[in-house]
């Protein structure tokens, strides 16, 4: 063997080894998962210029190597539990159904071609089903609460300094990535994530119990939300204010100052930035349907053209690897051919699990909101004990958020730690003696008994 070849074995056999570790520690700790994802995702954004991964027949990233211990521990933790939940059931559905698409893609197109289509589908659905078999203490989900928000901070710090770099042109190769706009410097998904990690903050701020830190990371995250210009993103953050409100009787004691800053941004950011993109200003984008009716027509054309064949492909998907080439209008009146992923998550299901997969992950967001249904209730939110940092409301407004974002976009690696989460069987363990997050003035003032958060027995698998 040529010293290459065993070069290569050698650096495998240690990340063989290194990933053994990592799916031990993970499969026992949900927040180590949590860092381990995050950190990685906050890595490859900081550091666009640095490759981080192998080729072993296809690239392989960290990010994919982390999706993958994510899946063996899922398997591992899905394993040991005595009662499998429907959400839980609906995930593994839609795995065998993926699996089964990427068989059939390997055989048909070769493994890379089909291994590049299934990373975002590895990363959310395994990221889904491994935090949804999280049924550990709540200083555990605050840790990882914790988590997730010093992610955000730390993309913010990257907005920050990319916006500085567009305005001096203080670029560094392994810092700097191309994008379409000056203020646009991250794409959508990582946008969204931005707007996810807002409500964990903003619901304490409005009921009084948010932190300093935590009341400006809140303003922070509105402000550059707004700023990055994604559509969706704006939509997705309405809908969880239009929540919030309904849950507090509408616009009312602390609620005011919040809802004024966030009015504020949004004004100041459709009336004062102009050239976003070179040609159109912030207002003018805001109301735009270009991009939307861009896009309608290229799913037509994925379709209708180069859709599923046959009831077999309509019922379980094309397999993997097949493309997204579709023809669509360019600016100037053209026809072109586009090979991207089609800007919709719920799309892009449908084509690679079939209707059977649209069908199986449409009733997966309908048992999540089933599952968090208390959050409908009117009544004024009051802590029971100490207030955890994830309770059911934020992960309530992180699913519809969902729903609205995988209509027109496709999804974030890390967005599984927010369907898993709120997949967890933990929100279905009130009646066993574990945590209430919120309660209504109406069960202190009838006596009913509230377990705090602090008074939760640790569990085996945190």
């Amino acid at each position: 063997m040529t010293p290459d070849t065993l070069l290569l074995m050698g650096a495998l056999s240690v990340a063989a080894m290194v990933g053994l570790i990592l799916v031990e520690q993970v499969i026992r700790r949900a927040d180590v998962a949590a860092a381990l994802l995050l950190g990685v995702i906050i890595l490859e954004i900081g550091l666009p210029g640095l490759r981080l991964g192998v080729e072993v027949g296809a690239y392989v990233s960290a990010l994919d190597a982390v999706s993958v211990v994510l899946m063996a521990a899922a398997i591992a933790r899905l394993l040991r539990l005595s009662r499998v939940t429907t959400a839980q059931r609906l995930l593994a559905t839609l795995s065998l159904l993926l699996v089964v698409s990427l068989v059939q893609g390997l055989a048909l197109w070769g493994l890379q071609p089909a291994v590049a289509e299934l990373r975002p589908f590895l990363g959310y659905f395994g990221g889904s089903l491994y935090f949804a078999t999280f049924d550990g203490p709540s200083d555990s989900l605050n840790r990882i609460g914790r988590i997730v928000l010093v992610a955000a901070a730390a993309l913010c710090g990257i907005v920050i300094f990319r916006w500085f770099g567009a305005l001096t042109g203080f670029r560094p190769p392994i810092l700097s990535v191309e994008y379409g706009a000056p203020i646009r410097v991250l794409n959508g998904p990582e946008t969204f994530f931005l707007a996810q990690a807002l409500f964990l903050v903003l619901p304490r701020w409005v009921d009084g119990v948010a932190t300093p830190k935590q009341r400006w990371l809140a303003g922070g995250l509105a402000a550059i939300v707004v700023l990055l210009n994604r559509r969706t993103a704006w939509v997705t953050v309405l809908a969880g204010v239009g929540i919030l409100l309904w849950r507090r009787k509408g616009l009312g004691g602390r609620a005011r100052p919040v809802m004024a800053v966030v009015a504020v941004f949004v004004t100041v950011a459709l009336l004062s930035f102009p050239e976003t993109d070179g040609s159109t200003d912030v207002a003018m984008s805001a109301t735009d349907t270009g991009n939307l009716d861009w896009r309608v027509q290229g799913w037509t054309s994925l379709i209708v053209d180069n859709g599923p064949e046959g009831a077999r492909q309509w019922l379980l998907g094309i397999p993997m690897g097949s493309g997204y080439d579709r023809e669509v209008p360019s600016i100037r009146g053209n026809v072109r051919t586009v090979e991207s992923p089609p800007h919709s998550f719920h799309l892009e299901t449908m084509l690679r699990a079939g209707l059977l997969g649209l069908l199986t992950l449409a009733l997966f967001f309908a048992v999540l909101l089933h599952q968090l249904r208390p959050v409908l209730r009117r009544d004024r939110l009051t802590s029971a004990g100490k207030l955890p940092l994830v309770t059911r409301e934020q992960l309530f407004i992180a699913v519809v958020m969902q729903v609205i974002w995988f209509a027109t976009w496709q999804v974030g690696r890390e967005q599984g730690l927010f369907a898993g989460l709120a997949a967890s069987s933990w929100w279905n363990t009130r009646a066993k003696g574990r945590v209430n997050d919120v309660v209504a003035p109406s069960d202190i003032a009838q006596g009913r008994t509230v377990v705090s958060a602090d008074a939760v027995a640790r569990s085996t698998i945190r």
